[in-house]
């Protein structure tokens, strides 16, 4: 009996110390920032622009209206953003090509943005 406790009091260690891992290893996946995105991309028409800096911070420029806010790269290829009084986060699929970069969201046409900076 004594050893039965001593090895189920082992292997409860064990297994939160598996899961303590997994969870550490799921939070450095959604990263805030990246190196890829950070720098200026805009439409070709000029009414959408986002700015993108490695600390996770990104500015949106929509019809000449500023906003700051935050975004965080959920996955890789999937990104989330958020602006104050926006009701609805942004959360998007997104590749880069080349010097442009696509979002991308079912029965939504693709926004693609061209790098200026």
């Amino acid at each position: 009996m004594g050893r039965q406790k001593i090895l189920i009091s082992k292997l409860s260690i064990f297994i939160m110390f598996v899961a303590f891992v997994f969870v550490i290893f799921s939070f450095q996946r959604c990263s805030s920032g990246s190196d890829e995105l950070a720098g200026k991309w805009k439409t070709d028409d000029g009414s959408i622009s986002f700015e993108f800096f490695k600390d996770g911070k990104v500015i949106r420029e929509l019809d000449g209206h500023l906003k700051t806010g935050e975004y965080t790269k959920i996955s890789s290829g999937s990104i989330k953003m958020t602006f104050p009084g926006d009701i609805f986060p942004f959360s998007r699929s997104w590749w880069i090509s080349g010097n442009e970069l696509t979002f991308a969201a079912p029965n939504q046409p693709n926004l693609i943005l061209k790098r200026i900076e």
